[in-house]
């Protein structure tokens, strides 16, 4: 029962970071300079809380959604052999 509730929770946070991933990409989107900007003029682009690398992570799930559907299916298949 244990087992099945954190794999369930380890399937649910896999989609959630990939999600994570889907919802930053536009945020951190480089647009090119619009002007020079001074050299500790960088705005933050990432959200409270978003570290630049849970953001590269979650991006990544999003951008190979077949790669994560496939450690999904290879998990539950580990689960179904015992």
């Amino acid at each position: 029962m244990v087992r099945e509730t954190v794999e369930e929770t380890l399937n649910v946070m896999l989609d959630a970071e990939a999600k994570i991933g889907d919802l930053i990409k536009p945020l951190t989107e480089h647009k090119g300079y619009e002007g020079l900007p001074s050299l500790g003029g960088r705005k933050p682009t990432l959200p409270e809380g978003i570290t630049h690398k849970l953001s590269h992570k979650c991006q990544q799930l999003a951008r190979y959604p077949e790669l994560v559907e496939e450690a999904k299916a290879r998990q539950k298949l580990s689960k179904e052999r015992g």
